[in-house]
């Protein structure tokens, strides 16, 4: 039904759509870049609203907990988009940045009874951590389309090299 629904998303005019068609599906092995993580968010929603729910309530728990459990994770996949497309602006006034500054860790703790990560660390990471300190520093240094890198790690090859030479170098000093 993903795969249906992303390649309809496709047939529209608009531009800024991310990418929502993904022919092995939307749970491939394949590990997805973060500007299409936003396209997967918007079929799984479009997919479990339009498929009438009845073939995923018994996935999240079955009659009144399935349908539950899924509006929790409808709410939650809404909201991340909704952050996706606040954090991509070029220019953020400072007043939406107090607002965001508020709203946002209420954001963050729903995120964490949702998920309810039991394995390794939980959403004790430093990458959830790192979360709770965006609205100070888009303060700081600007809206993150400003400086964000976005390269890649296949970019980093020739700085890779040039580090483990100077520290090679510095080695033999």
């Amino acid at each position: 039904m993903a795969r249906f629904y992303g390649k309809e998303l496709t047939r529209q005019s608009h531009r800024n759509l991310p990418r929502t068609y993904f022919p092995n599906g939307i749970t491939q092995e394949k590990k997805k870049t973060g500007s299409e993580m936003q396209g997967v968010l918007i079929v799984l929603i479009i997919t479990l609203v339009a498929s009438e729910k009845g073939p995923f309530i018994d996935r999240f728990g079955g009659a009144s907990i399935g349908q539950n459990r899924m509006n929790h994770w409808l709410f939650l996949m809404e909201r991340l988009i909704m952050v996706e497309e606040y954090l991509k602006q070029s220019v953020i006034d400072k007043e939406s940045v107090m607002v965001f500054r508020d709203w946002f860790p209420h954001l963050l703790f729903r995120y964490k009874e949702i998920i309810d990560r039991q394995k390794g660390n939980g959403c004790k990471i430093l990458k959830f951590h790192l979360c709770t300190h965006m609205a100070n520093d888009i303060v700081k240094w600007g809206p993150p389309s400003a400086y964000n890198s976005a390269s890649g790690e296949s970019s980093h090859k020739m700085l890779k090299k040039r580090a483990k030479k100077d520290s090679a170098c510095h080695r033999n000093v």
